[in-house]
C-alpha cells in the first residue's frame, strides 16, 4: 500500500512539471515584425489614409514585399542605398520607424509619393499597434521638409522636430511615447 501512494504522489509531481511554463518561455521577447503600410489619401482632417499592413518577419522580406530590388540583403543600414539603385526608381518611401533605438527590433515602412503634407494618429491607425513605440527613424522625404513626432494622438503636445531627409537613431524625450506624427510641411 505504501509503495502505491509513493507512485502517485510521483506521477502527481512529475505532471505538475510538466504542465508549469519555465521562466524563460513566460519572458521571451515578442518576435520582431517588420510591416509595410502605403498612403493611398488625406482625409478632410489631414490624415493619411492607409492600406492595412502586411508584415514580415524581417526587415529584408518587408522591403522586398514593398517592391525594393536588390543584389543582397536588405537591411535598415542599406536601404537608402538600395532606393538609389535604378532597378528601384518607382519605389517610395516615405518613413520607416523602429521600436528599437538605432533602428532596431521590429519596424512600419510608411510608402507613398512623398511628404507633401498629412498625418497619422498611431494611437488609432492599424489598431494602435504602433502607438507609443518609435524609438528611432529614417526619414525619405524632399529637403525642405519636416517631420513632426507628437506625444498626443492630436498633433499636440510634447514633440520631436526632425528634418524630413534625415536619420534619426534615436527619438530622445519621444521615445516609445510618439502617438502621431505629420510628415512633411516647413
Amino acid at each position: 500500500m505504501k509503495l502505491n501512494r509513493v507512485a502517485c504522489a510521483a506521477m502527481v509531481g512529475a505532471v505538475v512539471l510538466v504542465a508549469a511554463p519555465s521562466a524563460s518561455s513566460a519572458s521571451a521577447p515578442a518576435a520582431e515584425r517588420h510591416c509595410n503600410t502605403r498612403v493611398v489619401g488625406v482625409d478632410a482632417d489631414g490624415n493619411y489614409i492607409l492600406t492595412p499592413q502586411e508584415c514580415y518577419s524581417t526587415f529584408d522580406q518587408a522591403a522586398r514585399a514593398a517592391g525594393v530590388r536588390s543584389g543582397s540583403k536588405v537591411s535598415p543600414t542599406n536601404l537608402s542605398a538600395a532606393l538609389d539603385a535604378p532597378e528601384n526608381s518607382l519605389v517610395s518611401y516615405i518613413a520607416v520607424h523602429h521600436d528599437g533605438t538605432n533602428y532596431g527590433g521590429s519596424s512600419i515602412a510608411i510608402q507613398g509619393s512623398g511628404c507633401s503634407g498629412g498625418g497619422i494618429n498611431w494611437a488609432t491607425a492599424q489598431s494602435g499597434q504602433w502607438n507609443n513605440r518609435f524609438s528611432s527613424s529614417r526619414q525619405y522625404c524632399q529637403y525642405g521638409a519636416y517631420i513632426r513626432y507628437y506625444d498626443s494622438s492630436t498633433y499636440s503636445g510634447n514633440s520631436y522636430h526632425a528634418r524630413g531627409w534625415e536619420d534619426k537613431p534615436d527619438l530622445g524625450s519621444l521615445n516609445n511615447l510618439t502617438s502621431s506624427v505629420k510628415y512633411g510641411g516647413s
